[in-house]
């Protein structure tokens, strides 16, 4: 397999819209707290808005995590070392086994079964892993490690799920002692995620009417406390924008997916109005990565919305690399290699910021010149050094933010992300943004995910907002006429 056949197949991989950058992380954590959020919040918000949430998926303190891998390491380490010596010593074993015993008991058993059920597999348990009896068997010379896993080996695969069979059964086969022990931990881990994630699927729909409502009240708190002008700004600037038509009938003919402004009463319902006028708002808190004002209803959501603005820059950059390499190089060349070339761009750039855009344009650039030369070769086509030439600086001149390709493509991929959040889209797309439909549909369906929630849980609270910002306004122009 090629290099760009690997490429295209890793793909999928690649393109992750909304996902923090990793090097995000450890910002977040430390700044969460300075936001009002404890992280019991923060963890509801982020199951909430997920019905397929895992708990794995959940973000981790790299700190924290480098912690807890050093003394999971240290606590392996010290039994590995022990199992070896000649005799074995079993002191370290011995505790773990009760460990496991406890960990059976408190995270598995008493969660999964209830009434006799628990009673009896707790008896077996305990029969298995008796203290006393494996104190006096090791003081006897005459413990059996493997014997003693083997049967909570059997235990625990009467609690776990059949996708957790071919653990058990590789479990059951392994002999050596320090593998088993750890093979059975992980087992467990393995098993009380897997419940954890049961428990939030059946009472997804729940814990997210009490999480909005946490969040609801939370937000009103704070309100008290630092008001409330991010989001009367935040929405203020919507509401200008939303009020004047600015879309002519020529942008219209040629992007399907947006409608005017002008072309629906929009102040006709408070809930009509709020959608419109909210949508306008989340589509400009990724415009950049550092959008201001920032309503203070999405503080929660930062390091996504920063995220998100990442991968609206990565689909205007690379779709504008796409469109000025094939109107150089002609349609016959996008027919041939289009869609590999999109899938190296957006390999390249996946992790584009606005402060490193002149480094991955250059990179942009290089790519697209490249997969043109080889077309163009085996097309025994001989142009290809003037028309290289051209596409090379046409696409560095991307890094400028007003570049007239870049921003036509920034507009129409801001316009058809409103629409879909407004309930305005017609399910066509601008041809120019043909290229990147797949991430383009994958980044606006998770964005619109994120926005619903947020304008679900904050509704009363923006067509409150919106009706004092529209009486404010018309006061002021009374009091000037």
């Amino acid at each position: 397999m090629g290099k760009d056949q690997e490429m295209g197949k890793d793909q999928e991989k690649a393109w992750i819209p909304g996902v923090a950058p990793k090097k995000m992380l450890s910002e977040f954590h430390q700044g969460l707290q300075s936001l009002g959020f404890d992280q019991d919040l923060y963890i509801l918000h982020e199951i909430a808005l997920d019905p397929a949430f895992k708990i794995e998926d959940l973000p981790q303190n790299p700190i924290a995590a480098v912690v807890e891998a050093e003394l999971k390491r240290a606590y392996w380490d010290i039994l590995k070392e022990e199992l070896q010596k000649e005799p074995p010593i079993f002191e370290h074993a011995f505790k773990v086994l009760l460990e496991v015993k406890e960990f059976a008991r408190n995270k598995i058993i008493f969660r999964t079964s209830t009434g006799p059920g628990a009673q009896a597999i707790m008896r077996q348990l305990d029969s298995v892993i008796d203290e006393n009896t494996l104190r006096n068997h090791i003081e006897q010379g005459v413990f059996d490690f493997r014997v003693v896993l083997r049967n909570v080996c059997e235990i625990l695969a009467k609690l776990c799920s059949p996708a957790r069979d071919p653990d058990v059964e590789k479990l059951r086969k392994e002999d050596d002692m320090f593998t088993a022990l750890k093979s059975t931990f992980t087992l467990m881990e393995n098993i009380e995620r897997d419940i954890t994630n049961f428990f939030i699927g059946i009472g997804h729909p729940d814990l997210v009417k009490q999480t909005r409502n946490k969040e609801l009240q939370h937000y009103l708190a704070r309100r008290v406390q630092t008001g409330d002008s991010g989001v009367r700004q935040w929405l203020k600037i919507s509401m200008d924008e939303c009020a004047r038509p600015s879309i002519s009938a020529e942008d219209l003919s040629s992007s399907p997916g947006s409608r005017s402004p002008s072309s629906k009463r929009l102040f006709e319902d408070p809930s009509e109005k709020m959608r419109r006028i909210t949508s306008r708002g989340y589509v400009r808190l990724i415009n950049s990565e550092t959008p201001f004002p920032f309503p203070e209803t999405m503080k929660i959501d930062s390091m996504k919305l920063a995220a998100f603005a990442e991968k609206f820059l990565q689909l205007t950059i690379c779709t504008g690399s796409i469109w000025i390499t094939i109107d150089v190089a002609g349609k016959e060349f996008s027919k041939s290699c289009g869609e590999i070339l999109k899938n190296n761009l957006i390999i390249i750039s996946n992790d584009i910021e606005e402060s490193k855009i002149a480094l991955v344009v250059e990179q942009l650039a290089e790519e697209c010149v490249k997969k043109v030369e080889e077309w163009m070769r085996n097309e025994k086509r001989n142009d290809f050094n003037e028309k290289s030439e051209t596409i090379r600086k046409q696409v560095i001149d991307l890094k400028r933010a007003d570049h007239p390709v870049r921003k036509l493509i920034h507009d129409r991929v801001g316009r058809l992300v409103e629409a879909i959040l407004s309930g305005t889209w017609n399910k066509e797309f601008p041809s120019m943004l043909l290229p990147v439909q797949l991430q383009l549909t994958a980044f606006a369906l998770k964005f619109a995910k994120l926005c619903t929630y947020n304008r679900e849980t904050f509704n009363g609270v923006y067509i409150d907002l919106i009706r004092e910002l529209e009486e404010a306004a018309q006061q002021s122009t009374s009091a000037a006429n």
